[in-house]
């Protein structure tokens, strides 16, 4: 039987590394006001408490996405990934297109070459969780007390798992393999993004066919912290798009 269906097209969220679903509650918050009729939800990928449960391979991570999304019994979904989730959403529409309809990928880049910034701190825990954190995430234009509340926010998941999480992404590479993808793709990058460049996004743009890009002025890395507005915009119009077909 085919996965697809006159249902509207369920939207799936995926978080970086490091990350938790929680982290799309204010993007899920807006979507959902704003159509209460679809399908949102955001998935947490294995191995959140310890690093023991970690699977440590992208590939299981993208069949984890995917069995979330024939949970939803909505059809093929509309995958919104972060970072490494954008590389687990584009293998996951590698690997398993039936089930994916379209992509939205934040903050990714073609390959997944941990930045030298992270690499060189990653096995010091008190300076990976500390102020170089916010200073490599976050927009350095950010109000000073709201970058503090978001750097709050991060660190919720064991180190060990985040660490685990930056391994598997530096093994792995798509870029032989993007220019099979047959879905719809926008990719969002900020402006002020120094995990993953401007330069990273509009070098993935060019290797998938028909990708389009939007560069967000004034946003870093955690956009789905500091553009709320902007994804749920931009989920908004492509889930629509995919509606009608």
């Amino acid at each position: 039987m085919s996965p697809r269906s006159c249902k509207p097209v369920p939207v799936v969220l995926v978080h970086r590394a490091g990350g938790k679903s929680s982290e799309f509650d204010e993007v899920l918050e807006r979507l959902r006001a704003v159509q209460p009729r679809r399908v949102f939800a955001a998935v947490d990928l294995p191995g959140r408490r310890r690093s023991a449960d970690h699977p440590g391979r992208m590939s299981a991570m993208a069949e984890h996405v995917v069995d979330r999304v024939i949970e939803l019994q909505g059809g093929p979904a509309l995958l919104v990934g972060h970072s490494m989730g954008g590389a687990v959403s584009l293998l996951a529409a590698l690997d398993f297109p039936a089930w994916v309809s379209g992509l939205v990928v934040i903050g990714s880049s073609a390959g997944t070459t941990i930045p030298c910034t992270l690499a060189t701190i990653m096995d010091d825990e008190a300076t990976f969780q500390g102020r170089a954190m916010a200073v490599e995430s976050l927009s350095p234009s950010l109000d000073p007390a709201r970058r503090d509340a978001l750097l709050a926010r991060m660190g919720r998941v064991p180190f060990s798992v985040l660490r685990a999480d930056l391994k598997t992404a530096g093994m792995t590479d798509l870029g032989p393999r993007l220019g099979e993808l047959t879905v719809p793709v926008r990719i969002l990058v900020g402006q002020d993004d120094r995990l993953v460049p401007p330069d990273e996004g509009m070098m993935l743009e060019q290797a998938v066919p028909g990708a389009t890009l939007r560069v967000l002025h004034g946003k870093g890395h955690m956009m789905q912290w500091e553009a709320v507005d902007e994804i749920a915009d931009e989920v908004l119009q492509m889930a629509a798009s995919l509606d009608r077909g």
